[in-house]
């Protein structure tokens, strides 16, 4: 198991499930968790990830606007335990906010915000899972 860069919390043991196709994306973001000691697992499609849900070390999963329509689609990541869901997407940060809200989501992350924001997005959601 990786181990976190000195000077970091443990969260090493802590998993963060990265549901987009865009591997550019997938990619950037993976390695800027990882060099916060967080876990990325990643899935290009949701039903990939579904089998993450049992996973207790499995803390937010991060997800494509693209594959979440509904409540009903937010739900499916929860359907073992309730796990926080993040909403990527190209929003304006108003818009992806009352997005989130209709999606019964626990929060956005603006592809237009830096990758360092976004990590300290879904670091904070970690800290409450």
């Amino acid at each position: 198991q990786p181990q976190p860069p000195a000077g970091k919390k443990s969260a090493a043991a802590h998993k963060v499930v990265l549901v987009t196709e865009d591997r550019e994306e997938l990619n950037g973001l993976s390695e800027a968790l990882k060099a916060e000691g967080v876990v990325p697992v990643s899935a290009t499609n949701p039903e990939d990830s579904y089998d993450y849900t049992s996973d207790e070390n499995v803390k937010v999963f991060v997800v494509d606007e693209s594959f979440i329509k509904n409540s009903k689609d937010t739900w499916q990541f929860r359907k073992n335990r309730v796990i926080p869901v993040a909403v990527i997407g190209s929003r304006p940060e108003r818009e992806g906010w009352d997005r989130v809200v209709q999606l019964d989501a626990d929060a956005y992350l603006s592809r237009g915000s830096s990758q360092a924001e976004q990590v300290a997005r879904i670091k904070a959601l970690i800290r409450r899972a």
